[in-house]
């Protein structure tokens, strides 16, 4: 959340304010599906048994999400009585969780402590005694926080959202323990759970008096379609957009008949019009359908198609064409990487590898090198992969160090040691790897790995 934290409304306009905001008759697709979310942040919010609310979300929802907690901080977009506090510290140990996440919620408010008295409020808050154990003192400081500023809010929402779970089972089993925890009314907390990838089914079972699940059903595709249709002068570019629209509506929906159709007529446009740059686009936009709906070869065939396009590009010396020749190839790779064709990817991801470099992109560079490796240690060619994982390694070093710190190369590390580790006496070579990435990145690199990320 932004450091100026907001003190809102008072609670007895929780529902006028909501009629409202969802009367408002011009409101466009994406204000319409913040209402939604809103709406049901405040059937929560006005059940008294509820503690904890659980958006079973996909990314774009989630955005819509972020975007209501947003608003919430900022004085004209607030439309709730509640404060929301957002707290992302990383979930690594359940045991430490309480106590990092007390650090964090410390910290912000020393941070809006002068913000909060150039705004003439009270900025004598302090957490309680530190004699306490973490869990308790943590719910503590929320509901003297929540005390110290109650004619200021209905609701203290605390808007759990780690940057990273270390240990999922850990993360359900810290929840369910935390909803069943006494505490008072007025302190909610909520969370996202992806739906590709749920961490939290079946959690409402288990404390039903005080777990709401919800899936917000916002329908983002059909949000993106209906803005492209209502912006904009009619023309080339409105048919365009409104073509990809369709495309990414018919790739949400798994319906890759549609997304040829709406492709089909979107090329049409961008030949006439001499838009090869947006010929790129939509041939990916077209192959990441095709791959969300299983159909791997067709997927590829588009991802070719974008290349031919972008070297077309290149060669009418358009300022992105390098960097279009990048992108279709790294969406090429992962089209093969979905069908598990490992030594075929690898050879388009090392085809990259000069296109990066002359595009002058450093990120891709080391991406394209670090995916051949994998592709070619899932391949079990293992000298290749070593390879691969060296030079990628090379590029990581050659990287800034701020770009470097923010890279995948603690990946490409994990990959080199797991190679070498294979070998029948590792020894002194594994010593010297071990040496050279702790140059790198720093002692302590692999606690930023996190399982079955950066692997596509």
């Amino acid at each position: 959340m932004n450091d100026a934290w907001r003190l809102p409304l008072l609670s007895s306009q929780r529902a006028n304010i909501f009629t409202t905001a969802k009367q408002t008759p011009m409101a466009n697709a994406i204000e319409r599906r913040l209402e939604q979310v809103r709406a049901i942040w405040n059937g929560f919010a006005t059940d008294p048994e509820a503690r904890l609310l659980i958006w079973r979300c996909d990314l774009d929802e989630r955005r819509m999400i972020d975007m209501l907690v947003e608003l919430e901080t900022e004085p004209a977009g607030a439309a709730t009585p509640d404060v929301f506090l957002t707290l992302r510290s990383a979930f690594l140990k359940p045991e430490e969780h309480a106590k990092t996440l007390l650090q964090e919620l410390t910290d912000q408010f020393d941070r809006s402590r002068q913000d909060l008295i150039a705004a003439n409020l009270n900025a004598d808050w302090q957490p309680p005694d530190p004699a306490q154990p973490d869990g308790v003192r943590l719910l503590k400081a929320l509901d003297s926080f929540h005390r110290f500023y109650a004619d200021g809010m209905e609701l203290l929402a605390i808007y759990l959202s780690p940057e990273r779970i270390a240990d999922p089972a850990g993360w359900r089993q810290w929840l369910e323990r935390l909803a069943r925890v006494d505490l008072n009314a007025s302190i909610r907390f909520m969370v996202t759970d992806a739906l590709d990838t749920p961490l939290l089914d079946g959690l409402q079972t288990s404390a039903p008096d005080r777990v709401r699940s919800v899936e917000p059903a916002l329908d983002m595709s059909a949000a993106v379609e209906e803005l492209a249709r209502s912006e904009g002068a009619d023309g080339p570019a409105k048919t365009l957009r409104c073509g990809l629209a369709a495309v990414a509506s018919a790739a949400a929906k798994k319906n890759p008949r549609a997304a040829e159709k709406a492709a089909a007529g979107a090329l049409a446009v961008a030949k006439t019009q001499g838009w090869v740059d947006q010929e790129v686009v939509i041939h990916m936009a077209l192959g990441a359908a095709r791959i969300g709906a299983g159909e791997i070869d067709k997927s590829a065939d588009s991802y070719r198609d974008a290349i031919v396009a972008a070297r077309r590009a290149t060669e009418a010396a358009h300022p992105a064409g390098a960097k279009l020749e990048v992108a279709t190839g790294m969406g090429l790779g992962s089209a093969l990487v979905a069908g598990s064709r490992w030594p075929e990817a690898a050879r388009v991801y090392e085809a990259v590898t000069p296109l990066a470099e002359k595009a002058h992109d450093a990120t891709m560079k080391l991406e394209s090198l670090r995916m051949a490796a994998w592709c070619h240690e899932q391949a079990t060619a293992d000298a290749d992969a070593w390879r691969c994982g060296l030079r990628a390694l090379a590029a990581g070093e050659a990287m800034p160090a701020e770009q470097r710190a923010s890279s995948t190369l603690p990946w490409v590390g994990q990959s080199l040691l797991r190679l070498v580790g294979r070998q029948v006496s590792p020894g002194e070579q594994e010593a010297q790897l071990r040496a050279r990435l702790d140059t790198a990145m720093g002692e302590g690199w692999e606690g930023r790995l996190e399982p079955g990320a950066a692997t596509s």
